[in-house]
């Protein structure tokens, strides 16, 4: 039968002149081309076509939301800058809007406008005409979520044809809300912001459900050109673009003439919002990241693949407290103001890469700039011209940043002699990290100097005390305030920062006023090794080596640990490991992780852990941090201290009130970057301001009143017994005690019998006088 068919087409073929021969075979031939063309098509041989399961997956990649311990909203993760929200929540406005633009037959069509395919099809390749894309809103969709792999020619044809295929699929699985709902999660708005509640929280600082009509108009306008209509950029070409939308609602009828008229009369506004820029996210967003990623490395989602931060929607609770955080990025701001200024008056006309040139040279050749116009084979002259060439750039300055006019050499000499500083406040109990902040600017200054390993100076000092008090040293025996030579340590000579030696110090007085030579004294009495465990046990995982040299503080550590290590001292003598994410959910609310634990550890015993506390509140009121006091006028119950590095490059400030210790450093990138005198060099003129002006916003807010107002617990008498000895004792024998508030805490007959002995003492001052 086949064969008589084929033979009655082949009789009938023949009979037809050569014109129609032609004719015929060249539409079977196109025929035959269209179906393979489709055949292929479904196979895959173009690239997969998404199947039922692909679509009924559907859904949009959505930025992880980061909270504060209250719950308040902090920031997101994302790759693309993406919160998903329902249709319930859409304005009609909105959609009514979108549906007039992009797809006036929405309602009608199955997936596919075929009037609006052929409208494209007669003024495009007919008259080259431009008549749009024709795509509907269930085709866009299918773009937008799984892309294009071909955007030119034939590719985009095949493109365009999987596009329909799948438009018609999607419809079949979704109801026309669920489409629209989708496609304005996943719809680009330019600026890195993906779906309709990131691009109204930026333009509009509001939720999509709070979208006035004008305001959804503008948004939806956005769509035709991101950039060209973007009302901050082009607020008039957007307000024309906003009444183009306004008429096809009202050929719609989704608007009457006087609500059009009405409408397109009013000014375009906007009220942006800065702090949804995704390139501003803060350091503590980076360390929020991090860990989310560590404690959901292990963990799979319902399909078997691992969690995404950037794109799972999750949501992270954590104890950053934004108040706190606030008050730290405050005070790091306004003192780094004061601290610049004294850094330039301090070198003059003069810069620290004058006597060492390689230090500018090392700046330079470690740019991103000099590094990319290396891997371009950009000759050694070139890039020189191009240093040298003034260009238009966003230059950090202590107070503002600001766009002016620079060679690239020159912002590299301006950027390197900036100072950059790092705070962290940690509370004490639990471990929780209430503010970190990583640099001046998270936008001109990625690194994190939380992290970085510095000379941590005299801050270390506390971990000597506390060591020779776990090796059974008292707090009330005396020390040779002696310049003494270490014949095993290369005749190493430790000198004090005043030069002044004589006499004997108790823990308390030595430690008020940072005597050098008492702290290599007590290290080598309690035992080189001893201190490095100690430090370690205390959290500090750094490398220390077992040198005397670093009782002074010679070891490279970071501020973070540091912080670790002082909050035990105000722990009773526990360490509690960093936690700054509590909590975990999926997008849909399921717990994914969730912190119980409370594994403390003893590092120390806690009579020693108070004993230490004693010794750095006299630090503070009678010692190098009195500034707390007599400049800043805190009331609080502080403990804490100073630590200034060699040369002044590196200053440092540790506080702790009963709740939380906070800790601060500064300094410059090089150790090159720093002040010229102990004036300005010192920690308690470069760190120990930020902690008071920090201290002093957290005191205004009564909120907060159980992190600042707390008091340390009280002595009882047999511990205040072993500190009731003098600071110093001269080589004459007699007893000094600096100006202390501790006396407070003593008892009534204690303090009447230290006011004799003052009296005494200051009778035989006279009598020698």
């Amino acid at each position: 039968m086949v064969k008589a068919y084929l033979a009655r087409v082949l009789a009938w073929f023949k009979g037809l002149s050569l014109v129609k021969k032609i004719i015929t075979a060249s539409g079977a031939g196109f025929l035959a081309f269209v179906l393979l063309f489709f055949i292929m098509l479904y196979l895959g041989i173009f690239g997969a076509i998404p199947n039922r399961n692909d679509l009924t997956n559907l859904e949009a990649l959505q930025a992880s939301t980061v909270y504060d311990e209250t719950g308040d909203l902090l920031g997101k993760i994302f790759e693309v800058n993406r919160t998903y929200v329902s249709y319930d929540t859409l304005p009609e406005n909105l959609v009514n809007a979108l549906v007039s633009v992009e797809d006036e037959r929405f309602y009608k069509h199955h997936g596919v406008d075929y009037r609006a395919l052929g409208r494209v099809l007669i003024k495009g390749l007919l008259r080259g005409q431009n008549a749009g894309g024709g795509s509907t809103i269930s085709q866009q969709l299918i773009k937008n979520t799984f892309g294009r792999r071909q955007r030119k020619h034939f590719g985009l044809i095949i493109e365009k044809f999987k596009e329909i295929i799948a438009a018609k699929r999607l419809e079949k699985i979704y109801s026309k809300e669920k489409i629209l709902e989708l496609y304005l999660n996943t719809v680009p708005f330019g600026e890195n912001v993906y779906g309709i509640e990131a691009a109204a929280e930026r333009f509009y600082s509001k939720h999509p459900s709070l979208l006035k009509p004008e305001e959804s108009a503008v948004l939806v306008g956005l769509l035709k050109a991101n950039t060209s209509y973007n009302p901050r950029l082009n607020p008039e070409a957007s307000k024309e673009r906003r009444n183009v939308v306004f008429a096809q609602m009202l050929k719609n009828k989704y608007l009457t003439d006087d609500e059009y008229n009405e409408l397109c009369a009013k000014p375009l506004e906007i009220n942006y919002n800065v702090a949804s820029l995704s390139n501003h996210q803060p350091h503590y967003m980076a360390l929020i990241e991090k860990t989310a990623n560590e404690l959901l490395a292990d963990d799979k989602k319902r399909d078997g693949k691992p969690y995404d931060i950037k794109n799972d929607g999750l949501k992270i609770y954590t104890t950053i407290n934004k108040s706190i955080q606030t008050a730290a990025e405050n005070a790091m701001h306004e003192h780094i103001i004061v601290l610049q200024k004294q850094l330039e008056a301090n070198w003059g006309r003069v810069r620290p890469w004058g006597a060492d040139p390689k230090l500018l040279q090392n700046a330079i050749e470690n740019s991103r700039r000099y590094n990319y116009l290396k891997r371009q084979g950009k000759s050694k002259e070139e890039i020189e011209k191009i240093f040298s060439t003034p260009i238009a750039m966003n230059i950090y300055f202590a107070d503002k940043s600001r766009v002016i006019k620079s060679s690239p050499i020159d912002s590299i000499k301006h950027l390197l002699f900036q100072l950059k500083a790092g705070f962290v406040v940690r509370e004490n109990k639990n471990g929780h990290l209430l503010a970190w902040v990583g640099s001046p600017s998270y936008e001109h200054f990625k690194y994190d100097y939380a992290t970085a390993k510095r000379q941590v100076a005299s801050t270390f000092k506390p971990i000597v005390y506390a060591t020779a008090l776990e090796e059974g040293y008292k707090p009330c025996q005396y020390y040779r305030n002696d310049k003494i030579t270490y014949t095993d340590y290369d005749d190493w000579e430790p000198e004090n920062a005043d030069k002044k030696y004589g006499g004997k110090y108790s823990m308390a007085g030595a430690l008020a006023n940072s005597v050098n030579v008492v702290a290599v004294d007590l290290l080598y009495k309690a035992k080189k090794e001893n201190v490095v465990e100690m430090a370690h046990k205390m959290g500090i995982n750094s490398d220390i080596p077992a040198l005397p040299s670093i009782a002074l503080g010679v070891a490279d550590i970071s501020l973070n640990e540091m912080v670790t290590a002082y909050s035990i001292f105000g722990n009773s003598g526990e360490l509690v490991p960093n936690r700054i994410i509590t909590k975990i959910e999926d997008k849909s609310g399921k717990i994914i992780y969730e912190n119980k634990s409370n594994d403390a550890e003893k590092v120390m015993d806690e009579d020693n852990a108070r004993i230490m506390i004693e010794l750095l509140k006299g630090v503070v009121d009678k010692g190098t941090a009195r500034r707390l006091r007599q400049t800043y006028k805190l009331p609080n119950d502080l403990a804490g201290k100073t630590g200034t590095a060699q040369n002044y490059s590196d200053g440092w400030f540790i506080g702790l009130t009963p709740a939380i210790t906070a800790g601060v450093w500064v300094g410059g990138d090089q150790p090159a970057i720093r002040f010229r005198s102990g004036t300005y060099g010192q920690g308690a003129n470069m760190a120990l301001p930020m902690f008071a002006l920090m201290l002093k916003q957290l005191n205004a807010d009564t909120s907060l009143n159980k992190y600042t107002q707390g008091e340390f617990a009280p002595l009882d008498k047999a511990l205040l017994s072993k500190l009731d000895c003098a600071d110093y004792v001269d080589d004459n024998g007699l007893e000094k005690f600096f100006n202390s508030l501790r006396t407070k805490e003593l008892s009534d007959d204690k303090i009447e019998r230290r006011n004799r002995r003052k009296k005494i003492l200051r009778s035989v001052f006279d009598i020698l006088d």
